[in-house]
């Protein structure tokens, strides 16, 4: 037990060090490069052993921050040649996020704010790395070790204010993503979706197709805060909580019995790709002429998924790829670390 308690304290130590490197290669004296001072008394400077401390040098030049030139020492990198890394956190930075390798992505769920993300980091020269940690409280210690100039939050859950505070505090620049409404606790820059403008400019888009019935994939709360029971309603379209279903995942027996109870002639589809899956094949066990349309949003990028295996009138409603959040934290994010643009929240419509 002993030794495994000091095996964890070397490795807070080591990564103590790595992040004490990355600060200290960050000050304008390495700016065009430079010649460390010599290992032990780095060692000494950070208060660890030799040992942890060749560690972590190694590290940092895997790196590309330092390169070795036996026997003379290590050479910090002019700054123009070093790695620039944009750290991403999913959720509570402890799970191992699923992500597309080629650019279409997952509709506008997290997967596809985070190909997005990647996708604007990359065309800038950048580098991602995912940071995960088994604590929240973890995580800002991993993102300085790992030396990553800036981070994005993929829907940081309640209970990660104080970690974000924390960031905001420190010389980390940090923006957040939001899929839903956004929380007024966060103390940080947040994009999101206008949810409203949204919602109401997928009701039209169905309204002008003739739908006189529509059903809605969400509560009636929400409905009615996104402004479109008074929407139908001078539209002359009959709307009302019958007509809303929530939770088709858990329960799709009581979504068929409700829809079938109260027919309509349109759907509002779902945003993501698993409710998405899940509303399609339930709507593929009702006979052809009382299946709905479907409307499903889209960006124009993405590779419908086996879609084609529902025999279902759907109707797409497309979207750019640099419309979705993802893409314009991580433009806001590296503006600001570039050209020291002002990190400010916004909320994104469709175009």
């Amino acid at each position: 037990m002993a030794k495994k308690q000091g095996a964890t304290i070397d490795q807070l130590a080591y990564q103590k060090v790595v992040a004490g490197l990355f600060e200290f290669i960050a000050s304008a004296e390495y700016d065009r490069g430079g010649w460390l001072p010599a290992g032990r008394d780095m060692a000494k400077r950070f208060d660890v052993s030799h040992r942890t401390y060749c560690k972590a040098l190694k590290f940092i030049e895997k790196e590309g921050a330092v390169r070795s030139f036996p026997p003379t020492g290590f050479y910090v990198s002019p700054k123009e040649l070093r790695f620039k890394k944009i750290g991403i956190i999913v959720d509570g930075g402890d799970m191992s996020p699923f992500i597309r390798t080629a650019l279409p992505a997952a509709g506008m769920s997290y997967t596809g704010n985070l190909t997005a993300a990647f996708e604007y980091v990359i065309q800038q020269g950048m580098y991602v790395q995912l940071i995960q940690a088994s604590h929240l409280d973890q995580l800002q210690a991993v993102a300085q070790s790992y030396g990553v100039i800036g981070v994005i939050w993929m829907n940081p859950p309640q209970k990660a204010t104080d970690q974000l505070e924390s960031m905001v505090r420190s010389r980390i620049p940090v923006i957040v993503v939001k899929d839903d409404e956004v929380s007024s606790t966060i103390a940080c820059p947040v994009v999101t979706y206008d949810h409203t403008g949204m919602d109401q400019e997928r009701a039209r888009f169905m309204i002008k197709r003739g739908h006189k019935c529509l059903g809605y994939m969400g509560p009636y709360e929400r409905a009615q805060a996104h402004g479109l029971p008074q929407l139908f309603e001078q539209e002359g379209i009959e709307f009302g909580p019958q007509y809303c279903h929530t939770d088709i995942a858990r329960n799709t027996k009581r979504f068929m019995t409700n829809l079938q109870a109260n027919p309509v002639t349109g759907i509002l589809g779902p945003h993501s790709e698993q409710g998405q899956a899940y509303l399609l094949r339930e709507l593929a066990s009702l006979p052809a002429n009382e299946q709905p349309e479907v409307l499903i949003t889209n960006h124009k990028h993405r590779h419908p998924f086996e879609i084609d295996q529902y025999q279902i009138r759907i109707v797409w409603m497309n979207r750019e790829l640099s419309t979705l959040p993802g893409f314009e934290a991580a433009r806001r994010l590296i503006a600001h670390i570039r050209d020291g643009d002002p990190l400010q929240s916004t909320a994104i419509g469709f175009y």
